[in-house]
Order: C-alpha cells, then sequence, then structure tokens
C-alpha cells in the first residue's frame, strides 16, 4: 500500500505505477523502520553531555576557588594565592604584549631574568615553566603577632602538573643553596613524606613534595602541619572558616589573585602597639578583608571586601543616606581639565563621628586641648560656623595652573574644595564671619560677580596678590586657590569633568552608588611632571624621562568607587580600576 503524492489517494496495488485517480508517477521506496527509543534517547543524551561539558569548559575557571585555602590553617592572618582563569591570562597577555613592545620596560624585564640566573642560578623558562601549575599561594599564619621580634614564619604552595621536574629544580636549589651558603640538608620522613630541611642555620629552607603541590616554608613544624591537613581531608582549614568565604564570595569569581587578611589580628596588633588606638571600638568591629587582583578589558582592576559586625560598631555608624546624586552635582562643578577629582558622600558625618569617639576618650585629653584653644583663639568654632551647614558631600578637584599652588609657581597646581552646603544662606553669612576675621588680621577682602553670582576674594595686603577665595552656587561653597580656579568653577568655564570622555570611561565599570570616588588622569598628572620638571631642575627631567616614564606611559587613568555600610550586608566595598592602553 502507499499514497499518492499528488492527491494523497491510498493505492491498494502495490504494483501499481501510476495513480488509478489523478496519473501521477508513483516512486516506491523500501519501507524504513522507526528509530527505536533507545537510539534517540541516546542521541539526546549525546547532545545533552556536549552541551553540559561545554557549559563546564566555559564557565568552571570562574567558579573554582583557591585550592591553597584548604591547606592553610583555620587561623591564618594573611593568605595570598595566585590562581587564575582562561579570560585573566588572555587579558594578562594583552597587557604584557603592550608593555613589552615599550623597548625600555623589555630590557628591564630581561636584566630582571638575566640577574635571577646569576645570582640564583635559576632560568625560569628551563627549571620552572615546565613542571609549574596553575597556582600559588603565600600563607603566614601569625602575620601579626607582636610576641617575637623575629619575621613570621611563612609557607609557600606551589602547585607541580609534573613531580620528577619539580624534584630536579629543588634539587638544583638545594645545590645553589650548599655552594652559596655553604649549609647541609637533611631529608626526613613524615607520614611517608620526604621533609628537606636546610641544617645549622636559624632561618632553614624546608621543603616537601605532597601530592600535587611544592611546600616550601622556613618552619619545619609548619611543613608538617601542612602535610596533616592534606592528608586528613576533613581537618579544619582556612577554606572552612566563615569568615574567609564571607569575605571571599564578595570578590570578583575570574580574578588572577585574591589576597585575605584577618582584620580581628590587624586591629589587635594596631591597638597593642598604640595606646590611643584602643579607643577607637570600630577598629575592633572588623572581622576579615579580602582584596583581588583581576586584568580586564581596560587594564587592571582591585576590588576589596571588608566584613564587620554590626553589633561592635559605634551607635549611629550604619545610618548612612548615600547621596550619589550629588557626588555627580559636584563632577559637573569641577573643571574639565582637572588632573584629579576626590569626592566623598559622607565627609560631615565622618568628621562628627571622629568627634564624638574623641572628646569621650581621656586618651585625646591633648587634641581636645588643642582644638579648644585653636577656637578660643580664632573665634571659629568646628560645629557651629562649619558642620552646622554642611549636608555631608565634599569634592575636591586638582587643576595644573601656572599660577601657583597660593602663589608659589613652582608648584604649578590649583586646588578646589566643593562643600554642599544644606543652607547655603547659613553657610554665606558663616563664611563672612570667618573672612571679617581674617580681615581683622590684616588680609584685603574684595567682593565681586560673576554670571550674577558673588564672589570673595582674599588678597595678600602688600603685594596684592591672590592668596584665596570662594563663592557659592548650585548649593556648594566653592572655595578656590587662585582667582582662575575659582572662576573656573563659578561657571567661567563651561567644559566641566562629568562631561569628560576620559573621566566617564575611567568610572564607567566602578561599583554604583558610590559614597567615595578618586580619579587621577595620569596623561595629565605626567605632563605636568615633566614640564614642571623640565622648566626647573632639567638633570630631574632626564631622570624620570629615561626611569619612570616608560612604565607609567601606557597607564591613562585611576579611578577608585567604594560603597561604605550597607545595613544588612554588612560590607564595606570598593574596586579601583587602572585604565592600561597601547
Amino acid at each position: 500500500m502507499n499514497i499518492c503524492p499528488g492527491c494523497n489517494t491510498i493505492i491498494e496495488n502495490t504494483g501499481a505505477k501510476f495513480c488509478p485517480k489523478c496519473g501521477t508517477p508513483v516512486n516506491y521506496t523500501q519501507k524504513q523502520k522507526p528509530k527505536t527509543p533507545w537510539i534517540i534517547a541516546g542521541v539526546a543524551g549525546c547532545v545533552l553531555l556536549i552541551a553540559v561539558i561545554a557549559l563546564i569548559v566555559r564557565f568552571l575557571p570562574f567558579l573554582k576557588p583557591a585550592y591553597a585555602a584548604a591547606i592553610a590553617p583555620a587561623e591564618t592572618d594573611l593568605f595570598f594565592a595566585i590562581n587564575p582563569d582562561l579570560k585573566q591570562v588572555k587579558n594578562f597577555n594583552r597587557i604584557k604584549e603592550i608593555y613589552e613592545s615599550i623597548p625600555e620596560v623589555k630590557r628591564a624585564l630581561d636584566d630582571l631574568k638575566s640577574k635571577l640566573k646569576e645570582e640564583a642560578e635559576i632560568d625560569f623558562e628551563e627549571d620552572v615553566k615546565p613542571w609549574l601549575g596553575k597556582e600559588a599561594a603565600l600563607i603566614i599564619p601569625d602575620a601579626f603577632s607582636l610576641t617575637n621580634d623575629s619575621s613570621p614564619p611563612f609557607i609557600i604552595a606551589v602547585a607541580s602538573k609534573n613531580k620528577k621536574k619539580t624534584e630536579a629544580f629543588m634539587e638544583k636549589l638545594r645545590q645553589g643553596e650548599e655552594r652559596r651558603r655553604g649549609t647541609t640538608f637533611e631529608e626526613k620522613t613524615y607520614k611517608d613524606v620526604k621533609v628537606t630541611v636546610e641544617k645549622n642555620t636559624s632561618s632553614p629552607l624546608v621543603y616537601a613534595l605532597v601530592k600535587d603541590f611544592l611546600i616550601l616554608s622556613d618552619d619545619e613544624n609548619l611543613v608538617c602541619q601542612t602535610i596533616d591537613r592534606i592528608k586528613e581531608k576533613n581537618k579544619q582549614s582556612l577554606s572552612n572558616s566563615e569568615n574567609y568565604k564571607e569575605v571571599m564570595n564578595k570578590l570578583p569569581k575570574s580574578r588572577s589573585g585574591a589576597l585575605y587578611l584577618d582584620f580581628q589580628d590587624v586591629a589587635r596588633a594596631i591597638t597593642d602597639d598604640d595606646w590611643q588606638f584602643q579607643q577607637f571600638s570600630q577598629l575592633k568591629a572588623y572581622k576579615g578583608m579580602g582584596v583581588s587582583l583581576s586584568f580586564v578589558d581596560e587594564g587592571v582592576r582591585i576590588d576589596y571586601a571588608l566584613a564587620y559586625d554590626p553589633e561592635k560598631m559605634p551607635a549611629g555608624s550604619q545610618d548612612t543616606a548615600r547621596s550619589p546624586a550629588s557626588l555627580k552635582k559636584a563632577n559637573e562643578i569641577v573643571p574639565n581639565d582637572a588632573i584629579a577629582y576626590l569626592g566623598f558622600s559622607e565627609f560631615r558625618k565622618n568628621i562628627e563621628d571622629f568627634l564624638s569617639e574623641v572628646r569621650s576618650k581621656p586618651a585625646f585629653d591633648d587634641f581636645n586641648e588643642e582644638l579648644y584653644y585653636f577656637e578660643r583663639e580664632s573665634g571659629i568654632s568646628l560645629e557651629s560656623d562649619i558642620l552646622s551647614w554642611m549636608k555631608g558631600e565634599v569634592a575636591f578637584g586638582i587643576c595644573s595652573d601656572r599660577n601657583g599652588l597660593f602663589g608659589a609657581r613652582d608648584v604649578p597646581l590649583g586646588v578646589l574644595a566643593l562643600f554642599a552646603a544644606g543652607d547655603p544662606q547659613a553657610a554665606g553669612s558663616k563664611m563672612r564671619k570667618i573672612t571679617g576675621l581674617l580681615a581683622r588680621e590684616g588680609l584685603r577682602v574684595y567682593d565681586g560677580t560673576l554670571n550674577g553670582q558673588e564672589i570673595h576674594y582674599l588678597l595678600d595686603p602688600y603685594t596684592g596678590d591672590f592668596i584665596g577665595g570662594y563663592g557659592i552656587r548650585d548649593g556648594y561653597l566653592v572655595i578656590g586657590t587662585s582667582r582662575q580656579m575659582l572662576e573656573k568653577a563659578m561657571g567661567a568655564d563651561k567644559e566641566v569633568l562629568a562631561s569628560s570622555a576620559a573621566f566617564k570611561k575611567a568610572t564607567a565599570n566602578l561599583p554604583s552608588p558610590q559614597d567615595n570616588l578618586i580619579y587621577l588622569d595620569v596623561e595629565k598628572g605626567v605632563k605636568l611632571v615633566s614640564d614642571t620638571l623640565f622648566e626647573f631642575d632639567r638633570d630631574a627631567y632626564r631622570e624620570f624621562n629615561r626611569d619612570v616614564y616608560p612604565f607609567i606611559k601606557p597607564v591613562k587613568s585611576i579611578s577608585l568607587a567604594s560603597q561604605e555600610m550597607k545595613g544588612k550586608d554588612n560590607f564595606t566595598t570598593g574596586a579601583a580600576i587602572i585604565n592600561i592602553e597601547r
């Protein structure tokens, strides 16, 4: 039986060559058996398996934590691991190519390799690269211990992909140590692992090859404890620490390396060393800090995360109201040619918190006394004359200025300070009080206008030179160190930092919203330094161009943003980006 392809008539005569109804030719083919379910399932399974493998290959490198944390003690003070994924390697190679294309940098790198080969008798390409795995770590369990004057014991753990070549490298290193230092080594066995210990020295070289890791240290006990953790997988380690996991999970998953600090021990070391610092309760509230290094499309990125215990923080320290729009407004006042910009959204609150801390602590009696005498002698109260009208945000702009800083022409910089005023009228009134006090001390005060806005200039009483001035614009008290700087910020220059392509590019990938922002236009800064040295010190100019400039030439800008305490999140976080281009 067949079906006519022309009219769909069922043809019962299996020998018919034409359809009996419409005459369409009929082509017979051998009847195929349907595919069995298990074949279909097998094909689908293969497709699924291929997809899963592709996903693992694509995303596994971004999910892999530092294995070396599993061999570090649970109470480790400092842990630094390098374990780049494929994306990191690609971006690193791009930056490496940029720097190696600079002859001076290439020569310096070659000299460093030659020096290493000459002094340590080690050739990286021949002796290290053939066995070097994808992870290396520095572990210092008691980095901040103040119990002795000697440097704290450390562990270096390096992943090995070839045991024989690793052993050959260590044998070469050992022989070099014997020749240079005249020492001898003793081989021991600990839990079936060979441990080699340098004898008769206060800082011995101790090493062992355990599974896929080369362990080096200056302390035999630390090496044995590390072997214990490798052999006993359920033994407590840094990777089990809640502080460590909590902090490292806040950092980017794709990274080349990461540093972890037990901040409780950092705070303990600071407060134990200086009795005044013991008064700052906030230090003891911080738990752990993580810093990561990443190679990204823009260049180099550094992220940090600092965890804290909210119950140990001073009262009211987390009542943070972000004002990112205000920081953006400050960007629209600072001129476009700014070399650097610094913005802080909670400046007033930070000053108030600091004063609250120090005024309640006997340890700061000297500071409180000096502040009291300053306010009494000057007639200016920090709280009623300055903090009372401030809204919170403060921003600074630093520009090239041939007039010099406060008239010092050998420092060709100008500074703008912008203070957000919750009550601009009160700010103006208090500033008139302050300038009146300065006038009584001899300074000349000259009042003018620009774009319908009042500007007040402070002049040297003898020369008439400008030494400072201020005006109020768009809810900000604007203070400038030169007439040109002040007038540009008050609207004489329509080109502002917020519209700068370089500023936009440098800050586009920073965390948002931003409580604090720092921006440095490296190209403009380098030009200013170079021009200044050329004018005032030709020898320093030549040294700068020879020894410094080649290394910073590819760096276009540096930007940093931070986010302060965020309610239930209990973290302070931030990131810096170093923009590197050919």
